[in-house]
């Protein structure tokens, strides 16, 4: 079967999943012929009898081609995902070589600036949201045991969660080298880093007070994780 026949058979038919319950219903609809046409015996005439086998005939000749399409699909999506984990192994790389925040301060502003480049109008994670999360903490004193440790392993995973989605947009742009894809993402991930300082500054103290109110830290003592 030409690979141009190939290829138009999976795009009416769809995924790979889709063409494998095709085949099945198929192999199910062929052997329900050839039954009915060996138990209706003499009811049948020779020559209905041969347009019952010619019918299964042109269904298993669709499921052979069907076969083919499935093997090429299946083919395709994992070309298709070996080549997305390899860009998102070398974006992964890009990223940490650039941005490896090792202290608190510089986790908040590097998850706040990567919110606003991935999501600028609904930021997952701002300003607000660290202000809800000491408030929460204030207003609920019972929970107050170990929200120091929760509140820096929150900041923890919102930058992980935040750089794993800016690293997400790298794998997908197939029509882009990844180094290329990145440093444009880099140039406007800079601008919001140091936009993010500015405006963090003043939170950030707060930040610091709390966790100190909270016995997580020595008042004299920098803010790292």
């Amino acid at each position: 079967m030409p690979e141009c026949d190939i290829q138009a058979l999976i795009a009416r038919i769809g995924g790979a999943e889709q063409l494998k319950r095709h085949r099945a219903q198929i192999r199910r609809t062929v052997t329900a012929i050839r039954t009915q046409a060996q138990s209706l015996g003499g009811l049948l005439t020779d020559a209905e009898r041969q347009q019952l086998l010619a019918a299964g005939a042109v269904l298993e000749r669709w499921s052979a081609r069907a076969n083919q399409a499935f093997a090429v699909r299946q083919r395709e999506e994992r070309r298709m995902e070996a080549e997305r984990e390899r860009r998102r192994e070398q974006a992964r790389a890009c990223f940490a070589s650039r941005y490896a925040p090792t202290t608190l301060h510089d986790k908040i502003i590097m998850a706040c600036a990567c919110s606003r480049v991935y999501e600028p109008a609904w930021p997952a994670f701002s300003v607000d949201k660290l202000r809800k999360e000491m408030q929460w903490v204030d207003d609920h004193p019972e929970r107050a045991a170990g929200a120091g440790q929760r509140f820096v392993r929150m900041i923890d995973e919102a930058f992980e969660r935040v750089a794993r989605d800016l690293i997400e947009t790298i794998v997908w742009r197939n029509d882009t080298a990844v180094e290329a894809a990145f440093f444009g993402l880099a140039s406007r991930l800079d601008a919001a880093i140091e936009a993010q300082r500015v405006e963090l500054a003043a939170v950030l103290g707060e930040v610091d007070a709390w966790l100190v109110r909270y016995r997580l830290l020595e008042s004299n003592t920098p803010v790292e994780n």
